[in-house]
């Protein structure tokens, strides 16, 4: 079993509360069913944001490349996984949110990728990393990043294919020599060692300072005062629920 990390960055800010869901089409709507009500938010003690968090067949900078058809296996493991602070998640105790639901796009020209939805207990994080949801609403930090365990992964230089460390090839085992995972091997090709990656189970999203996908960015970071949401597509049941995890955490953690 391998842990995989990978950086995003984010690009603005909701402007009002009837944005929030529009295009929304999360994980947990029903294909023939669109879910009409109204759900409330509480802006001024969460900060909500829409991530993309992961694309597909891209290799990031880490040297991981992650397969179309694992991720849409694997995606719906984002939801009910805590949102940390530079991946610092051994300890569930250090999380400040949770993320809310995931989507699965398909774009016609371009690689598919996941997008969340997130929401972060603005006391709880004031406690933890003051100032830091100020910076995220300001843009001074506009980084995530997503972590995954891999159950199995195979090298894009020999092919060598293991779900163990020990298996690991001489390109993709750090203490080798020959270690070249997201370096770059042949300049006049620009073929950069590399790793796919199978078996997937997204465990974290993490607001980091420093991204390392380009490709990867927040959406919309949700930041006005208390409105309701009239329509959107998502279940919000599921949603209720996980709003009232995080705020049984909250209280449990202050």
């Amino acid at each position: 079993m391998f842990k995989r990390l990978c950086m995003m960055e984010p690009i603005e800010v909701y402007k009002s509360a009837d944005d929030m869901f529009e295009g929304w089409y999360g994980f947990n709507r029903q294909a023939s069913k669109t879910i009409k009500k109204a759900f409330e938010f509480d802006p001024d003690n969460y900060l909500y944001y829409r991530n993309r968090a992961i694309t597909c067949d891209e290799r990031n900078a880490n040297g991981d490349i992650f397969p179309y058809d694992e991720v849409k296996k694997a995606y719906a493991s984002f939801i009910g996984k805590g949102v940390f602070y530079n991946h610092n998640s051994d300890d569930p105790n250090n999380s400040m949110g949770i993320i809310l639901d995931a989507n699965f796009v398909e774009p016609a020209q371009k690689h598919a990728y996941v997008e969340l939805l997130c929401a972060i207990d603005r006391k709880l994080a004031e406690s933890k990393y003051p100032g830091l949801l100020h910076r995220v609403e300001s843009g001074l930090v506009s980084g995530t990043s997503m972590g995954t365990f891999a159950g199995a992964a195979k090298c894009c230089i020999c092919g060598n294919y293991t779900t163990t460390l020990e298996g690991l090839c001489e390109h993709m085992n750090p203490n080798d020599m020959h270690y070249c995972k997201g370096k770059l091997i042949n300049a006049s090709t620009n073929e950069y060692g590399a790793e796919i990656n199978y078996g997937l189970c997204f465990c974290e999203d993490s607001i980091v300072e420093t991204p390392a996908d380009d490709t990867a960015r927040i959406f919309q970071v949700y930041a006005q005062n208390k409105d309701k949401i009239k329509e959107g597509h998502y279940d919000k049941e599921v949603i209720n629920t996980l709003i009232q995890a995080l705020n049984v955490m909250a209280k449990n953690m202050k």
